[in-house]
């Protein structure tokens, strides 16, 4: 996530507090439901669980790094 994180601060890319809060939410529900994860039986749901917590914390890192270079208000 960390690699991921800073590759798109240097190409000067701004997370917002909405981001962080609906995009991990939206990737559930589209990998769970959208794209049937559910028929999968638990599996399914435990990576879409995990999916949605990895771009979570994708997201954060961003916008840690951000932060630490002052490119969020």
């Amino acid at each position: 996530a960390f690699l991921e994180a800073e590759t798109l601060r240097l190409k000067g890319r701004r997370v917002s507090l909405r981001q962080m809060k609906y995009r991990p939410l939206v990737l559930f529900f589209r990998l769970a439901f959208i794209k049937a994860a559910v028929l999968d039986g638990i599996e399914g749901v435990i990576f879409s669980i995990f999916s949605a917590y990895y771009e979570f914390i994708r997201l954060a890192k961003q916008w840690e790094l951000n932060l630490k270079n002052g490119a969020n208000t």
